[in-house]
């Protein structure tokens, strides 16, 4: 949480919190997000382009593109196309956690980060957050595919790994392990948060986009354009999400500031 002092500015919160809540959660989510969307939009439109771009020069078209106007290239290889949209999508998502996540820990502190700094942050844990990212994904889904329970569980368990291999850097299995502690007692919270932030903020904005594509029935450049607009503006705030989420659990749980959280950046 953060305050104004007589100058405007803002200040960080060293005070515990008493306890996780989601709505603490969601709307410091959202007040980040918007405070520094220029840049946090920016870096997620570079990267979520990027794999737009090559898809397209790969296959021709791209399959989010395809989905929401109803139609697809059938002369592509669809295996391989979606196996590239999954996995580079993957790389592209937990990029942009690996760079969002030091960003919104510095806004949390009280400070602002430039869009280089972020950059400089996320290229640099990127290896490390990318075999975390990659294993919880793997995990995830082998749970859901057996008997969705244990995916959901994985999820809930592994909700902060990325920021912990950011942020504390302790190696692939202690993150996993890190993220397990932390998220302990509060998993009940955290899937009320993964019901709103999933099927509500992602799958209703990706309906009301595909109905609007389908009603105005576009030019593919302007589908291509508002997909991949959305696209980066979900994976923003659920990279913001990830980190507010993480830096609240260690000021419940540890009574940590802000300033000791981000404290490992100087």
């Amino acid at each position: 949480m953060q305050m104004s002092d007589e100058t405007g500015e803002a200040e960080p919160v060293t005070a515990p919190e008493e306890e996780f809540r989601v709505g603490r959660v969601l709307a410091r989510s959202f007040s980040i997000l918007f405070r520094n969307i220029v840049p946090f939009g920016l870096i997620s439109i570079i990267l979520v382009g990027i794999q737009f771009g090559v898809e397209i020069l790969l296959f021709g078209s791209s399959i989010t593109v395809g989905s929401m106007s109803g139609e697809f290239d059938t002369a592509a290889p669809f295996g391989a196309q979606f196996a590239f949209n999954l996995l580079a999508g993957l790389l592209v998502y937990y990029l942009l956690q690996a760079v969002l996540v030091y960003g919104t820990i510095m806004e949390l502190r009280g400070a602002r980060a430039a869009i280089g700094e972020c950059i400089a942050n996320g290229i640099k844990h990127l290896f490390p957050v990318i075999a975390v990212g990659v294993l919880v994904s793997i995990m995830v889904s082998v749970g859901t595919v057996l008997l969705i329970i244990p995916g959901i569980l994985f999820l809930l368990w592994y909700w902060v790994a990325v920021p912990v291999a950011v942020v504390e850097r302790p190696g692939i299995g202690a993150s996993l392990k890190r993220s397990a502690e932390l998220t302990k007692g509060s998993r009940w919270k955290l899937f009320a948060l993964m019901l709103i932030v999933v099927p509500v903020l992602v799958f209703a904005v990706n309906f009301i986009v595909s109905f609007s594509v389908a009603a105005v029935s576009p030019g593919e450049a302007v589908v291509v354009g508002a997909v991949l607009v959305i696209t980066a503006l979900q994976s923003a705030f659920q990279s913001v999400v990830s980190a507010v989420t993480y830096h609240d659990l260690r000021i419940v749980k540890e009574g940590a500031s802000g300033e000791e959280i981000a404290a490992v950046f100087d």
